[in-house]
C-alpha cells in the first residue's frame, strides 16, 4: 500500500455514516453528520473532514456529545432564531441553523440563527458554501471550545481559534467562500502535524514566555498566535462575542468550568440575494474571472481567489476520491475495528 490511498466520497460516507450510527446516533442523524464531514474534505478542509472522527467517536463515547439530544429552536423575532443544540453533534446543529436561516431568508431577505449548547460543527465553511449555493450570501462563525489563544499582549489563553466564513454566490462561477481560523494555523492543522509526526513552522504556537514551539505534540502547552498579530486577536474576541455571548454560550475565563461540557456558540447570517443590486451575481462573476486573470507578482502566482482552487479541488475528488495518509489509514482501521464496521475501501492514489 502507498502512503496516500484515495477514498471515494460515497464510501466515505458510507464508512462515516456507520460508525455514527454505532456510537449512538439515528440513522438520519449520522447520515446527516457524515455528509458535512465528508464536505469538509471535498472542500479541501482535510483537517476537519473524516480525520476528525475518532474524535467525535470519543466525545459520543464520553458524553461531550449527546448522541440523541432534541435540538430546540426558538423564535426570537421574524428573523432571528435561537437554537439550543442540547449537546448535539455541531454538525446537526449548523445544519439545522443553516436551514433556518435560509427559510427567514426567503421570507424577509434576511435569516440570522444564534446557537448555544453546540459542538464543534467541522469545517465552519461548508455550511456558507451550502447558503451560497441557493443564492444567499452567508457569514458563519463559531467559537472554539478550547482556549489557546491570548488577548494581544497577554500570556493566559483565553480565547479560541474562533474560526469565520464568508461566502457570496456567482451565478455561473462557484461561489466565492473565505473560511478563515483567526490563528495563524488552525488547530486542526497543527493535529495533523502532530498525527503524521512533522515538525510545525516557527511562528504557529509559542510557549508561555513567548518562545517558538515546533513539536506538535505538545501544542496544548503553548499560545497559539493570532493571524495579524492585534488584528487576529480583535476579530477572535469581537466573534465570541457574537457567536457565544449574544447566545448565551461560553465564552473566556471559565470554559467548560467544573467539568460540564463547553457550550459551544456559532452564528449563521443568510442574506437573499434577490433582495440586491439587480445584477449582482453576474458582477461577482466578472470580478472573479477578472481578478483570476489579474498579473501575478514577479516568480509567483497564480492568483488566488477564494473559492476557485475550492471548487476545483471539490470537481477532483468527486472523480478521483479523497486522499488519506498512512497515518490517518491506521486509525480509521483501528475505528472501524473497535466499531465493528468494516474498514474503508481504498483506491490507489
Amino acid at each position: 500500500m502507498t502512503d496516500i490511498m484515495r477514498l471515494a466520497p460515497a464510501e466515505a460516507e458510507r464508512f462515516t455514516t456507520a460508525v455514527l450510527e454505532k456510537a449512538g446516533l439515528r440513522a438520519s442523524d449520522a447520515a446527516t453528520a457524515a455528509r458535512a464531514i465528508v464536505e469538509a474534505d471535498l472542500a479541501g478542509v482535510d483537517t476537519h473532514g473524516i480525520i476528525r472522527l475518532p474524535m467525535y467517536v470519543a466525545w459520543l463515547g464520553d458524553g461531550r456529545i449527546d448522541a440523541r439530544a432534541e435540538i430546540e429552536v426558538e423564535r426570537t423575532m421574524p428573523a432571528v432564531a435561537l437554537l439550543d443544540g442540547r449537546g448535539a453533534m455541531g454538525h446537526l446543529c449548523m445544519t439545522r441553523a443553516a436551514e433556518i436561516a435560509a427559510d427567514a431568508a426567503r421570507t424577509y431577505g434576511i435569516g440570522w440563527v444564534g446557537l448555544r449548547n453546540s459542538n464543534h460543527a467541522g469545517a465552519i465553511g461548508i455550511y456558507a458554501a451550502r447558503l451560497a449555493r441557493e443564492g444567499f450570501i452567508s457569514i458563519c462563525g463559531a467559537v472554539s471550545a478550547i482556549n489557546q489563544v491570548a488577548p494581544w499582549g497577554g500570556s493566559e489563553p483565553l480565547m479560541g481559534t474562533n474560526p469565520i466564513a464568508f461566502a457570496v454566490p456567482g451565478e455561473e462561477e462557484a461561489p466565492v467562500v473565505f473560511d478563515m481560523a483567526t490563528t495563524i494555523a488552525s488547530l486542526g492543522m497543527i493535529k495533523k502535524y502532530a498525527m503524521e509526526g512533522r515538525p510545525m513552522p516557527e511562528g504557529w504556537i509559542v510557549d508561555r514566555e513567548g518562545r517558538p514551539m515546533t513539536d506538535a505534540s505538545r501544542h496544548a502547552e503553548g499560545l497559539l498566535l493570532p493571524v495579524g498579530e492585534h488584528k487576529g486577536s480583535g476579530l477572535a474576541l469581537m466573534i465570541g462575542l457574537i457567536a457565544a455571548v449574544a447566545n448565551g454560550a461560553d465564552f473566556g475565563r471559565g470554559l467548560g468550568e467544573g467539568g460540564r461540557p463547553v457550550s459551544v456558540g456559532q452564528f449563521v447570517l443568510a442574506l437573499d440575494g434577490r433582495a440586491l443590486a439587480p445584477g449582482f451575481r453576474e458582477k461577482v462573476d466578472e470580478i472573479v474571472r477578472d481578478f483570476g486573470k489579474s498579473a501575478p507578482v514577479a516568480g509567483g502566482g497564480p492568483v488566488r481567489v477564494p473559492g476557485v482552487g475550492r471548487a476545483e479541488k471539490e470537481a477532483e475528488r468527486k472523480v478521483r476520491g479523497i486522499p488519506i495518509g498512512a497515518a490517518l489509514m491506521h486509525e480509521l482501521a483501528l475505528l472501524a475495528d473497535r466499531s465493528g464496521v468494516a474498514r474503508p475501501a481504498y483506491a490507489a492514489g
